[in-house]
């Protein structure tokens, strides 16, 4: 979604509203009580303080509670459901444990690179991606080596690389 599309939640310029100063939040990642691993990845990268959208949506994904995130690029919204997911995810060895659907390749990419860089320290955590493009014999090929931990991809693939694997 662009900035474009984003909802925009005018104030009534009727009213007269004293406007006042934001206070920054103190809030740390490390407030979030997660798993230890991602706590030391968080600290390589120098993720210290999280954005607004993490600090509300964090807690209620790691809770398993539903959420709507709506906010402009650049805010954190990936961060929110990787690390989420993470926090919850038991490895089961030689099975896909999480699926993420996006739609397009480049999305596929991005978060497939985000769930690298944050499962750095989970053991056995493998991700992949598959996507249109890619002749889906090299994606199956790919995919039959080792059932990847984290697989993100676009609908029709994800769900042909399920169907083929027999997930």
């Amino acid at each position: 979604m662009s900035d474009d599309e984003l909802i925009d939640y005018k104030e009534d310029q009727t009213k007269k509203t004293r406007r006042t100063r934001k206070a920054k939040s103190s809030a740390q990642f490390k407030d979030f009580l997660l798993r230890d691993e991602l706590n030391e990845v968080l600290k390589d990268l120098a993720f210290e303080h999280p954005s607004e959208v993490q600090q509300m949506a964090i807690p209620k994904a790691i809770l398993g509670q539903d959420i709507l995130c709506q906010a402009k690029s650049g805010t954190g919204k990936t961060a929110v459901f990787v690390l989420s997911t993470l926090q919850q995810l038991r490895v089961v060895e030689k099975e896909t444990c999480v699926i993420v659907l996006v739609h397009t390749k480049e999305m596929a990419d991005q978060v497939k690179e985000e769930y690298k860089r944050f499962c750095k320290k989970l053991e056995g955590v493998t991700v992949e991606a598959v996507y249109g493009g890619v002749p889906f014999e090299e994606d199956l090929k790919r995919l039959s080596v080792s059932s990847p931990t984290v697989l993100v991809g676009t609908p029709w693939k994800n769900a042909r690389s399920c169907k083929e694997k027999g997930a």
